[in-house]
């Protein structure tokens, strides 16, 4: 969101208005957008590809000690890690 605002902001400075366009119609979609998954009526897939990689991370600081396994679906229950 920050980049995007950058580069909003630097496509305004330059008269790009063809891009500052573009990026102010994506702002409004990007906002409808989190009001739709606010509201439970989009999927939020948008919002996991970016967390995804940081998941183990986080499960690691919050103790999480259940683990989903893939294969059967079934809970494995494990110590966090120290």
């Amino acid at each position: 969101m920050k980049l995007k605002h950058a580069e909003s902001e630097a496509a305004k400075k330059a008269n790009d208005t063809k891009t500052a366009a573009e990026l102010k119609a994506w702002g409004g979609e990007s906002q409808e957008l989190a009001h739709r998954q606010l509201a439970g009526e989009a999927l939020f897939s948008n919002i996991l590809e970016v967390l995804t990689p940081a998941l183990p991370e986080i499960a690691r600081k919050a103790q999480v000690i259940s683990r989903i396994c893939c294969s059967t679906g079934s809970k494995r229950m494990r110590r966090p890690a120290r």
